[in-house]
């Protein structure tokens, strides 16, 4: 699955998804990806988004213990294995 978590999200929304494509994740993050793997899932975000000074992403930095901006993808371990299949 996977949620799209934007900066001014406060709580994980309830709609989520079993696969996106690529192309699709390029687009919603706006920028070049930047995957970042955890235990049970992993974080897709812009690989720019310091330089072009995004605001945080609240609940993405929360996750991941560190900070993050930007919107971001938060993808969980069944549809990482879904894609490498």
């Amino acid at each position: 699955m996977y949620y799209k978590i934007k900066t001014t999200e406060t709580n994980l929304p309830k709609i989520s998804f079993h696969s996106i494509p690529i192309n699709r994740m390029k687009k919603y993050i706006d920028g070049d990806l930047e995957f970042m793997h955890f235990n049970n899932f992993s974080i897709v975000a812009d690989e720019a988004g310091k330089l072009k000074d995004l605001p945080i992403n609240p609940i993405a930095s929360k996750l991941a213990g560190f900070k993050i901006v930007g919107d971001v993808l938060i993808l969980t371990k069944d549809i990482l294995e879904q894609e490498v299949k």
